[in-house]
């Protein structure tokens, strides 16, 4: 089988969608014609090697040391890598399947349309010629219509074939039209039970309908007959992790590893499940070999990028994003990531260079002019943040983060309408998104600062009533609320992130009420402490910085 021929889509854990692939032939045991090549005789023709080639029939398989490898119904193209008197070694183009097959079963690929018409003209209705002509021109020539109408042949000259039904539902999967793929891999189960390749395919369209449970229902039949195809496990991976078990995500496409060590997808795949789970370490470590495997693996740099920017190696993020930027010049995404990442490290001017670029490829991307509006505010430039913020709230006036983030804009320049945009990111959201709860602290803060406490005080009610208190950013509103006091939320902390922000919030509270020093303490904490890339720690320093200019204040 081609490349073409099989899928290999990728999840971006994001941004980030799940690599499908299809089918790993198993290597087993047993001896098709019980000969092995007679080595000692040399074939002077040496035309065949390089060629690509494909069986002649159906039951076709290779040999390797008194094995059959591969498996009668499956058809692959194949490179011819030797030639021993009659017999030629041949090798996959991409999966780790190789041996000896007579030159008199196998035809050139260039020749196999020819050949089969004339196998057809002298057998009319001949079911492996009409399947074998249908996978050429499915596969290597795109005309899926065509091959379609082979398929059809095949599976009227001998209604009994599984394989027939196999290859008609890759041509609908090929045509999108996926309940008709399940209705022929259906057909193949129906005429033959144990055939695991038609449950996978079928497991494949119902995780491309989205139907998870079936998915894995099928791939669970088809590993309990052949356990040996790694391609099986990578996929039901896919759906448990579409399904967020990322724990059985990464089971799965370890064990997909394990039966082929160079499955670069697996390695790929399963560093998403452990981004998901937040294992950096180990997300770096698992796209380390994907790419180690594939060096040209664009959304593996890309990944293992964002995996290192959660780490806050900013500069080993950048490498890699210069990498995706090389590897797809014209891939927005790519400079979008660097951008924030220059961000991060503090550098806005290459930043706004970089988003810059994005937008010239995505000129509607919201997030692209929000993200830009970013780095405009880090520089101060709130009047160009602003122009930024509402262009992206133009283009996505549905979305709650650039709402949020034009919130942010508005919160650090001090203009009096930012509760206005935290309101709206609470309307959107119904009290119970993402950024609800933030929404509800920093709009409390942000009204009070404009001096409309009426609004900072009915946020803090109706947050109460309609907020999700599982969100650990709730015990803020309860300290806002008065019913915790410092401590208690100094003790939510885990992490010095959560501890910045819990400062932040406090530091600004305190300093709102007047209570000067006491804010100064939390609030030259999150200065020393706090990631300087976050919101809050630059609201919290921006407050520091107003205080410590302030009348009878010396800065330490």
């Amino acid at each position: 089988m081609s490349a073409s021929m099989r899928n290999h889509g990728r999840f971006h854990g994001s941004s980030m969608g799940y690599v499908l692939g299809l089918w790993l032939l198993l290597i087993g045991p047993g001896l098709a014609n019980g000969q092995e090549p007679k080595k000692e005789v040399q074939d002077p023709n040496k035309e065949w090697v390089g060629k690509k080639v494909i069986q002649k029939k159906l039951d076709f398989t290779l040999q390797v040391e008194k094995r059959r490898v591969g498996r009668p119904g499956e058809v692959e193209f194949y490179l011819v890598d030797k030639v021993e008197g009659p017999w030629l070694w041949l090798k996959h183009e991409s999966l780790p399947l190789a041996g000896w097959a007579g030159a008199a079963d196998v035809v050139p690929l260039d020749d196999a349309i020819d050949s089969f018409t004339e196998a057809l003209r002298v057998k009319p209705n001949d079911a492996d010629s009409l399947v074998l002509r249908g996978v050429v021109w499915l596969f290597e020539k795109n005309e899926a219509d065509i091959a379609m109408a082979d398929f059809d042949e095949a599976i009227k000259a001998d209604p009994t074939k599984a394989w027939s039904h196999v290859w008609r539902g890759r041509a609908w999967e090929i045509k999108n039209d996926l309940d008709k793929a399940i209705a022929d891999y259906g057909e193949a189960i129906k005429l033959d039970p144990g055939n695991d390749y038609a449950l996978a395919q079928r497991g494949f369209c119902w995780i491309s309908k989205k139907d998870y449970d079936k998915a894995i229902a099928d791939y669970n039949t088809a590993i309990r007959l052949n356990p040996k195809v790694a391609t099986t496990w990578h996929n039901r991976g896919t759906a448990w992790f579409n399904k967020k078990d990322f724990n059985k995500a990464v089971a799965d496409n370890t064990q997909a590893i394990r039966i082929n060590p160079k499955y670069n997808n697996a390695y790929y795949n399963r560093g998403t499940a452990y981004a998901q789970l937040r294992d950096w370490d180990k997300a770096i470590a698992s796209y380390n070999e994907a790419i180690r495997l594939d060096s040209k693996f664009t959304v593996a740099y890309e990944s293992r990028g964002d995996a290192l920017y959660q780490k806050d190696e900013w500069d080993k993020a950048i490498a890699d994003f210069d990498q995706v930027i090389k590897l797809a010049p014209n891939y927005s995404a790519g400079f979008n990531r660097r951008a924030t990442a220059w961000i991060a490290k503090g550098e806005p001017d290459k930043a706004i260079a970089d988003y810059n670029k994005a937008i010239a490829l995505q000129p509607t991307n919201a997030q692209y002019y929000a993200n830009r509006g970013v780095a405009w505010r880090d520089k101060q430039e709130f009047e160009k943040a602003l122009v930024d913020a509402n262009e992206s709230v133009r283009l996505a006036p549905k979305d709650s983060v650039t709402l949020r983030d034009r919130a942010f804009i508005k919160m650090l320049a001090r203009r009096n309408d930012a509760i206005d945009d935290f309101k709206g990111v609470l309307e959107l959201e119904a009290w119970k998104g993402a950024n609800s709860a933030l929404s509800v602290v920093l709009g409390n803060l942000a009204a009070r600062q404009a001096g409309k406490d009426d609004e900072a005080k009915k946020l803090l009610e109706d947050a109460a009533i309609k907020c999700d208190r599982n969100d650990w950013r709730y015990s803020i509103v309860k300290y806002l609320r008065g019913e915790i006091d410092e401590a208690a939320l100094l003790a939510v902390a885990q992490n010095d992130a959560v501890t910045a922000e819990i400062r932040s919030c406090i530091g600004i509270d305190l300093a709102l009420k007047k209570r000067k020093d006491e804010a100064l303490a939390h609030l030259r904490w999150v200065r020393d402490h706090g990631a300087k890339f976050l919101f809050l720690v630059k609201v919290a320093v921006a407050e520091l910085e107003k205080l410590e200019k302030s009348p009878g204040d010396k800065k330490p």
